[in-house]
């Protein structure tokens, strides 16, 4: 009776650490490739999407007109996907890539040799799902791109900054921020409407006007620095000790302490009164070695 009634609960038990089912959609994608200027099609290269964890969702190669047409499998709960061309040994050493949000009809877009369009968020996401695989050389390269992207947006900021500036010294208005340049079209508004309609000068308002958009573009590239920054800070390291053979008791389930092999380990311990050694860290093991045992005479009471 009891072997009986710790067999169902050792069935339970694997049922319950089970993986549940994944449903995924079908959904067409088309991707465009071309050079920087965009005068020309990238021919003959292999496309792959994937999810941020690295899983393969769906390929294509490129046509004569540079466009891929790729049926995409999207899992369940998955909204975004890594558009990759991971540099062709025939094609150049480019490594384009992009991340994109995944639309319920259908998605498409063009990309260029040049193209590395992903936030801070969606990079340190790629390095966690490098890091789940134990792919130290996607997690350099994830690392890189948020670096590269930070040092971009710091060069746009500059650029842009002195351009807005330079504008405004140009055309005799007072250098500010956006909030100021914005004020000071509410101050110059107001003044025209005092004066009569043929002293008014509405180029002053459209300079304004020209001012606060490119005050915009600055106001926008610092928001994307400071968020890439923010995502820098945020970045998890590799760690040391990953090994793509360290597996659990179940296929598919890898991680510890909270994966199966830790629990299914840990669970049957105390179910068996044994010692199964999960693939963890000795930190995070879950055996009933870490709590007090009984001695052998108060088990074999208890199952009396």
């Amino acid at each position: 009776m009891v072997r009986a009634c710790l067999f169902a609960a050792f069935a339970a038990l694997v049922l319950c650490l089970l993986p549940a089912a994944v449903h995924a959609r079908s959904q067409p994608l088309n991707v465009g490739l071309h050079n920087d200027d965009g005068t020309a099609p990238v021919v003959g290269v292999k496309v792959d999407v994937r999810d941020l964890n690295g899983n393969l969702l769906g390929s294509g190669v490129t046509n004569g007109n540079g466009n891929a047409g790729i049926t995409v499998e999207v899992p369940d709960g998955v909204d975004k996907v890594l558009v990759e061309v991971p540099g062709d040994k025939g094609h150049g050493a480019f490594h384009v890539f992009d991340v994109s949000k995944v639309s319920p009809s259908g998605f498409g877009f063009v990309m260029y040799t040049s193209s590395r369009d992903s936030s801070g968020a969606d990079l340190v996401e790629l390095a966690k799902g490098a890091i789940a695989r134990c792919d130290k050389a996607a997690y350099d390269r994830w690392v890189a791109a948020l670096n590269r992207r930070i040092a971009d947006l710091e060069k746009d900021v500059d650029k842009h900054q002195q351009s807005a500036d330079a504008y405004a010294r140009a055309n005799n208005l007072r250098v500010t921020d956006l909030a100021g340049a914005r004020k000071d079209k509410q101050r110059a508004a107001k003044a025209q409407e005092k004066l009569s309609p043929a002293l008014r000068n509405d180029d002053v308002l459209e300079t304004l006007a020209d001012y606060i958009e490119l005050l915009e573009i600055v106001d926008y590239d610092k928001s994307n620095l400071e968020e890439a920054r923010r995502a820098r800070e945020a970045m998890p390291p590799f760690p040391p000790d990953c090994k793509k053979d360290k597996v659990g008791y179940l296929p598919g389930d890898k991680t510890c302490p909270d994966g199966s092999g830790g629990m299914l380990a840990g669970a049957l311990n105390d179910i068996f009164d044994s010692d199964l050694d999960p693939v963890c860290d000795k930190a995070s093991r879950h055996r009933d070695t870490d709590h007090p045992r009984k001695d052998r005479g108060e088990r074999e009471h208890g199952r009396d």
